[in-house]
């Protein structure tokens, strides 16, 4: 079986980068300098969204995470060459 060591190391780069994008997307950057609140603190802001999102729902970023990844992997097909394994 040939194994090639930079496509091993190389291919999982994209799917880190947007779980990272997707934390800062939701969680809000501050701690890295990035002057974006976070979708949950978003919600807060705004009495109406923080009644239904945050008390009736009770999401926050790590449901936020994870329902965000569940849109863009249902929205997006992943190429094949992601799927394969070595």
């Amino acid at each position: 079986m040939h194994f090639n060591i930079m496509s091993f190391i190389i291919k999982p780069i994209p799917g880190i980068l947007l779980m990272f994008a997707i934390a800062v997307f939701t969680m809000g950057g501050s701690d890295l300098g990035i002057p974006w609140p976070g979708l949950e603190s978003i919600f807060v802001f705004n009495e109406y969204t923080k009644l239904f999102f945050i008390d009736y729902l009770r999401l926050n970023y790590i449901l936020l995470s994870i329902l965000i990844g569940m849109i863009i992997g249902n929205l997006f097909t992943i190429p094949n060459c992601y799927c394969q394994v070595c």
